[in-house]
């Protein structure tokens, strides 16, 4: 049983996005540079939302970024500051990059829920 709990804690971590990997997104609004884009980000993206790490992952970088304006001082190797000027980044900027969706914050709980159901109903 602790081997099982090791490699599905594993396997969540990989599929969660903590490494900043692409899997894509179900949201009805992404762009498409061809016609059948959303037929080949179909499965990374299934695989993905099978983490139960990766809904609550997206709710606390949309809760802690959507909206925060941030400046962003460059520094030496001996931890000086490079230059006098910081660069203004926001945190929408970084969501983006990530490509975690704003918009998808109630199919993040409801993901969360199906969760929590499935692993309560093992425990019984």
């Amino acid at each position: 049983a602790n081997f099982v709990a090791v490699i599905v804690a594993l396997v969540s971590i990989l599929m969660s996005g903590f490494l900043l990997i692409d899997f894509g997104s179900f949201s009805a609004g992404e762009s498409s540079d061809s016609a059948n884009q959303g037929t080949d980000n179909f499965l990374p993206t299934l695989l993905g939302y099978m983490s139960y790490l990766r809904p609550a992952f997206e709710i606390l970088m949309v809760n802690e970024l959507s909206g925060l304006i941030f400046q962003v001082t460059l520094v030496t190797e001996n931890g000086a500051a490079a230059t006098d000027t910081s660069i203004p980044a926001s945190g929408d900027l970084v969501l983006a990059q990530l490509n975690l969706q704003p918009d998808d914050l109630s199919k993040n709980f409801v993901f969360l829920g199906l969760w929590f159901v499935f692993f309560f109903s093992l425990a019984a």
